[in-house]
């Protein structure tokens, strides 16, 4: 006899297909036949049924096979089951069978037809961008890894892996979580922040491949490479950064790297401090109110003895930051060494009236 029943639920289908089974068979068989939304089998997904209004409680488990199928026996065609279906990277599927309504008899074969269908890579970024706002950056770089698997095409994805990656190469944060005992005691921290920005250097080319505008991306282009050490090709990630991303951002970028070439130990001098006034200027060619960048430049032309221009740049910090009290008495310091006495009352006057509220 050939009769069918259905469950109105958006992914799941129980029917007879028409056989019957002998009275020694089993009186309540069932398959579960899992697919993906295009009807494709999906292999190896866990199949959980269970019933508490059986005469005994119910419970089986199970995988699907290389068909997508999985068989089974129920304790009868009666009361209501749940059935949960999962596998990694697809979406869990949990439902209530009442059998009640189905009609079933003993010994027909109970067809489940479960439609699975992937994480969309949104889904996994999403949860990403939740988890790296959070500090739990290890969770956001498994959820940009699966985003990215499941859409290598997304270049968002690959962009937030390499942020996720720098954010974990900080050697402060490498030691705060060693210290919280997140981190193995005896773990190489330098190794590790090596690690990771090697990885993130991988993710933000493979970003920068799909969007070569992505800003993230160019950041974290320049960020790895200057952890890595590999200065030449830093300097020259950060000058795309410059030239395609014109914001304070990256006008603060600039300024660090014209604050680190500053500070460096090269015994060449000169070299040093055109490498430093470049960066400086090109930050403020990109932000004019970074008041810090034309400090830098005042302490560039103290170091050369030009100090009529460092006096220039530190009245400009003056007027950008008006209660900048470190540039009014710097700019006093340099004002001695020239030897201008009326300039040196004038700016002395000038910073007590400050000082005093004025």
């Amino acid at each position: 006899m050939n009769r069918s029943s259905a469950f109105l639920a958006a992914a799941l289908l129980l029917a007879t297909p028409g056989s019957a089974f002998a009275a020694e068979k089993a009186k309540a068989p069932f398959e579960v036949i899992v697919s993906s939304p295009e009807g494709a089998p999906v292999i190896d997904a866990d199949v959980a049924i269970s019933s508490a209004t059986t005469v005994v409680p119910y419970s089986f488990a199970g995988k699907t096979d290389a068909a997508g199928k999985c068989t089974g026996e129920l304790v009868e065609f009666k009361g209501l089951y749940s059935i949960k279906v999962v596998k990694e990277g697809y979406k869990e599927f949990t439902q209530d069978l009442d059998f009640e309504t189905t009609k079933f008899k003993k010994g027909e074969l109970a067809t489940i037809k479960v439609s699975l269908p992937k994480i969309p890579a949104a889904d996994y970024y999403n949860a990403g961008a939740k988890d790296i706002n959070s500090g739990n950056f290890a969770a956001a770089q498994a959820n940009f890894e699966k985003a990215t698997a499941a859409d290598p095409l997304l270049a968002i994805a690959h962009s937030a892996l390499a942020q996720a990656h720098m954010a974990q190469a900080d050697p402060a944060w490498l030691q705060k979580k060693k210290a919280e005992g997140a981190l193995d005691a005896g773990l190489d921290l330098a190794a590790e922040s090596k690690r990771h920005a090697e990885a993130a250097l991988v993710s933000a080319d493979a970003a920068l491949a799909l969007s070569p505008d992505d800003v993230a991306a160019l950041n974290g282009r320049f960020e790895a490479l200057s952890v890595l050490g590999r200065t030449a090709e830093a300097e020259a990630a950060l000058a795309v950064l410059a030239e395609k991303v014109r914001t304070p951002a990256t006008a603060v970028l600039l300024y660090n790297a014209g604050a680190q070439a500053s500070n460096s130990k090269d015994p060449d001098k000169a070299k040093l401090i055109e490498t430093s006034r470049r960066y400086f200027r090109l930050a403020l060619d990109i932000n004019p109110n970074l008041y810090q960048a034309h400090n830098g430049l005042a302490e560039l032309a103290i170091r050369e003895e030009k100090f009529e221009d460092a006096v220039t740049e530190l009245s400009k910090v003056v007027e950008l930051s008006p209660r900048n009290f470190k540039a009014y008495e710097r700019r006093i310091e340099v004002l001695k060494k020239i030897g201008d006495k009326d300039r040196v009352a004038a700016a002395e006057q000038e910073l007590a009236k400050l000082k005093a509220g004025g």
